[in-house]
């Protein structure tokens, strides 16, 4: 059966490989991306595996809210229905905080408040297809520190545990959502997944090149599988 699936932060990494192995099955792909450039480079590598060549793509910066709910009311006015949401967009920041027009740390925006977002705006389309949600996580959640319920980190910053923190906040919403769901009587599936020690250009745009060129770093990269 053809599914029709979103897939966030699908022009590097793990969203786009997700995306081409999809749609060289058939399904139906939704491509976001936040780099014109990048996105459209995506969207030819995509089509050019495509069984069918039903591929798409969506331009947003999710660090912007104004941004993010115009990408969800584009997938509803788009489509009819989603039967796979892949929450996958993320970010390892560099060394200064960053953060959204509304003082949301960057890292917990888009690991949790978008992926809570997008997830509650496309209810209807999920819901017609008894759909799964799947949120990118990390074993660095095991790593989180949580004090003083400083979600945001405007005191004593540091993108390690950001990334951290994020990771383990995305397994408290993701089972809150499946509680909700469940309470709700829902049909849709929800779940958190640690894709492995993967090679990605996560942190590669990072600010910081102490991150970049550290011994953990470089050991993570040494490590890692590639995924072409």
């Amino acid at each position: 059966m053809v599914k029709t699936i979103l897939i966030t932060g699908a022009t590097d990494g793990i969203g786009k490989h997700l995306a081409k192995k999809l749609a060289s099955e058939g399904h139906q792909v939704i491509l976001h991306g936040r780099n014109p450039q990048k996105l459209e480079l995506a969207l030819q590598e995509v089509r050019a595996v495509s069984l069918r060549g039903r591929v798409s793509s969506y331009l947003a910066d999710f660090s912007k809210l104004d941004d993010v709910y115009r990408f969800a009311e584009e997938i509803k006015r788009d489509f009819q229905r989603i039967d796979v949401l892949f929450n996958n967009a993320g970010l390892y920041a560099g060394k200064e905080r960053k953060a959204s027009s509304e003082n949301v740390e960057l890292t917990f925006m888009l690991s949790v408040q978008v992926p809570y977002i997008l997830t509650t705006e496309l209810l209807p389309l999920l819901e017609k297809a008894a759909g799964r949600v799947i949120h990118t996580s990390s074993f660095m959640h095991h790593f989180a520190k949580v004090k003083d319920l400083d979600f945001g980190f405007e005191n004593n910053y540091h993108p390690g545990l950001a990334y951290n923190n994020s990771k383990l906040y995305t397994i408290w919403m993701t089972r809150y959502l499946a509680r909700d769901f469940f309470l709700r009587g829902s049909n849709i599936t929800i779940n958190a997944y640690h894709p492995g020690l993967i090679s990605t250009n996560l942190g590669n745009n990072s600010s910081d090149e102490k991150t970049k060129k550290s011994l953990f770093g470089r050991l993570m990269k040494s490590l890692s599988k590639d995924l072409d």
